[in-house]
């Protein structure tokens, strides 16, 4: 039976085969980032989480239908879920600091790119900057997800809203594991430092648990006010200083 590491390594090594065949050229490098970056993945959970970095981004319709064929190919060799980020070149990567994407990211393909990316001062605008982003990101797409994808995709966020408000302190964590500690450790007086844990044993347990629909319009709750809650606390936080 191939391990976990095995099954990861032979999809993210089939989605770059994959990649430079039907982009050839145009393809300056693959970025993994993520939790499959650091080894931190759930198997049924996790999936892939990379940037493709091209200089011309995607072209047309063309480009996006063989991207989607590339990803179910990969899903259907291995049981792999591929997550994309088109990146319009190393030019604007280069220019642009960043936070998860770079903490975490690593070139498995083509040039090293992220590595030199500049990394922004760790500060308290950092941190809230980023999780306004992903709450505005979560707003803009909740409502157009089906209930099982939203649940899973609230638990992911609830791990990397607490990563991001870690920030605030300076701390940068990257393992699901190391996070939770850390958080709980930092943010003692909010009232909800539970609830990345808790989201952490669903993750652990999906496989059992996305089988409710009670349970998982209970996670989405639970992350939205937690998310809301936990935004405001660290923006007081900023403004009282």
């Amino acid at each position: 039976m191939r391990s976990l590491k095995d099954r990861y390594d032979k999809a993210t090594n089939l989605l770059v085969e994959l990649c430079k065949k039907n982009f050839g050229k145009r393809l300056t490098s693959v970025i993994l980032y993520g939790s499959t970056s650091v080894e931190d993945h759930v198997p049924g959970f996790s999936d892939i989480d990379v940037m493709l970095v091209m200089e011309d981004h995607a072209r047309g319709p063309q480009d996006y239908m063989l991207l989607r064929n590339i990803k179910e190919t990969v899903a259907k060799k291995t049981g792999v879920e591929i997550h994309e980020s088109w990146v319009f070149g190393k030019s604007l990567l280069l220019s642009v600091p960043t936070i998860w994407e770079t903490l975490s990211a690593r070139t498995i393909y083509g040039e090293s790119i992220v590595e030199k990316a500049p990394l922004p001062d760790l500060h308290k605008t950092t941190s809230i900057k980023t999780m306004h982003d992903l709450k505005d990101q979560w707003d803009r797409r909740k409502d157009s997800l089906p209930l099982e994808e939203k649940a899973k995709t609230a638990l992911g966020q609830t791990l990397k809203f607490a990563q991001n408000a870690l920030l605030y302190n300076d701390v940068v964590k990257m393992k699901k594991e190391e996070i939770i500690e850390a958080f709980e450790s930092s943010f003692r007086e909010f009232r909800m430092r539970d609830c990345p844990r808790r989201a952490y044993q669903n993750i652990l347990a999906w496989d059992e648990v996305k089988k409710s629909e009670e349970k998982l319009r209970q996670m989405v709750h639970e992350f939205e006010e937690f998310h809301d809650k936990l935004y405001w606390h660290v923006a007081f936080k900023i403004l009282l200083e």
